[in-house]
Order: C-alpha cells, then sequence, then structure tokens
C-alpha cells in the first residue's frame, strides 16, 4: 500500500461531538487532540460527576470513559 493507509472517517461537513471522560490528563490530551485533528467537536471531563454535567450540556455522539477512576467507577456513570 502506498501513501498514508489510515484515512480520517469524517466528512467535511462533519458535525459529530466526543466526550472524553477520564481521570490523566494525558489520556485526556492526546484523545482530545486525535478526534479533534480528524474534525470531530470534543469536550473533556476529570472526573464522572464533571463528565455527566458536560454530557447534558454537551450532548455528546459518542462518550469515551476511563472505567477505574476514583470517585464514582466508571460503571455507575454508565447506568446514570
Amino acid at each position: 500500500m502506498s501513501g498514508n493507509q489510515y484515512q480520517s472517517l469524517k466528512g467535511e461537513d462533519n458535525d459529530e461531538k466526543i466526550l472524553i471522560i477520564d481521570d490523566d490528563p494525558n489520556i485526556l490530551d492526546y484523545l482530545s487532540a486525535l478526534f479533534t485533528d480528524n474534525g470531530y467537536d470534543t469536550q473533556v471531563a476529570l472526573d464522572a460527576a464533571k463528565g455527566l454535567e458536560t454530557a447534558r450540556r454537551f450532548l455528546p455522539d459518542l462518550i469515551t470513559l476511563d472505567i477505574e477512576m476514583p470517585g464514582e467507577w466508571g460503571r455507575g456513570f454508565i447506568v446514570r
């Protein structure tokens, strides 16, 4: 295969939103940059409480969630 074998899945007029919830700032930075570089509108949250608040306001199409965060565990967030 010549050239770049990986291509963005987004179209030019993409308005899909992704919420990233993780207590590790390095993961937040990495995933946010990755998704933003591919044209997605992203928001981040450092804990489940802020993530839930952001999800209600931002209405994301996709949520990436760390299931082993301090405080409320990731599975509790999913139920809420």
